[in-house]
């Protein structure tokens, strides 16, 4: 080889070294920018935020505030869970990342953190944040849980596994930097109902329930004031309400879980073909009207009304614009029958089946 030649080769080889090592101190200085100590969106101005978007692939969801309330648009503007809001945005802007991962926009399919497309597979679950509604404070990808390898686990036969998420793959848009999470964000999910409010009524010095259940059910508890014990209506039925199951169906009318809400207008023609009336009375002169539907296809509805009203509700409008889609078990804790409802009796220590049993 000529000296010439030799020349040109080691200056290749050092072109190349230092070009090498120029790309190493790039990538450890990108890295070590990610500060651990910053939170996802922590320069978020929470009381600021005014609506939120979740997409994914095949669906969108959009919660905005309007109307003095927080709303689920996808539900005909019905009010969403503000509790589940304000975790979210807690959790966004308190919780510090694990550690940064180190993947280029090449990898991100990997950790699931590619933009949502249709058709689309390894799309993450698009998160947008919006303050006076047009201005954007901040959009973060969700992608794949990360599970721990626990060495215990590998005692354990496959199906008894557990398979809970140690945290989320997670990525701020710009930023180019996906670290993660120790936290799954598991409810970060186009879902409309989820994101409901499902808090119902809360009755109050309860002094009447009233129900009537077709063809044949019937019954009526009552009593004077919140302090006295509740007695049936009329001679038929001779023990007294079982407090439990009293407690049990005030207690079922705060939370609703209901499957879908619409628009009365927009209930089925036959929702209410088989219906049951549920009715209560309260100390503070409020009482509820619950029209509890069966529908041929053997589906279940439920409506409210006011049945009549001391100061203005905020919940007013649950009892005047929307009807619900309720789960099967629902409809039969709101239509208890007479039976049910009754103290069972009392058991007598020297009965046969007592004696045999000591």
């Amino acid at each position: 080889m000529k000296k010439s030649q030799l020349i040109i080769l080691l200056i290749v080889c050092a072109l190349l070294v230092i070009t090498g090592f120029w790309l190493i101190q790039r990538d450890k200085s990108h890295w070590r920018d990610i500060k651990m100590d910053s939170c996802l969106l922590g320069n978020l101005d929470v009381d600021a935020v005014t609506k939120i978007l979740i997409t994914t692939p095949d669906k969108k969801l959009e919660i905005a505030y309007k109307y003095s309330h927080w709303r689920v648009e996808q539900l005909n503007a019905y009010p969403a869970n503000t509790e589940l809001l304000r975790i979210l945005l807690e959790q966004l802007t308190t919780i510090k990342p694990a550690r940064a991962v180190r993947a280029t926009p090449e990898q991100y399919g990997r950790l699931g953190l590619e933009m949502p497309e249709k058709g689309k597979k390894n799309s993450a679950v698009m998160l947008e944040i919006y303050v006076d509604h047009n201005n954007t404070g901040g959009i973060v990808l969700f992608g794949k849980e990360y599970f721990l390898k626990n060495p215990e686990n590998n005692k354990l036969p496959p199906g008894l596994v557990p398979e809970v998420a140690d945290g989320r793959y997670v990525l701020v848009d710009g930023t180019n930097r996906p670290v993660l999470m120790p936290v799954t964000f598991k409810y970060v999910v186009p879902d409309p109902v989820q994101w409901a409010d499902h808090s119902f009524i809360n009755p109050k010095d309860v002094l009447s329930i009233s129900m009537t259940r077709l063809p044949k059910e019937a019954w009526e508890i009552f009593r004077k004031t919140p302090r006295e014990k509740f007695g049936f209506a009329g001679a038929k039925l001779r023990m007294p309400p079982n407090p439990k199951q009293v407690a049990s169906l005030t207690s079922a009318l705060k939370q609703l879980p209901f499957t879908h809400v619409m628009l009365r207008k927009d209930l089925p023609a036959d929702a209410f073909k088989k219906e049951s009336t549920l009715s209560v009375s309260c100390g503070n002169g409020i009482g509820y009207i619950l029209h509890i539907g069966e529908s041929p296809d053997k589906k279940f509805y439920l409506k409210a009304d006011l049945q009549k009203a001391g100061k203005k509700s905020e919940k007013a409008e649950f009892f005047t614009r929307w009807g619900y889609e309720i789960p099967k078990n629902y409809f039969n804790t709101l239509t208890p029958t007479a039976k049910t409802m009754q103290q069972p009796p009392a058991k007598n220590p020297f009965s046969p089946q007592m004696l045999m049993r000591r």
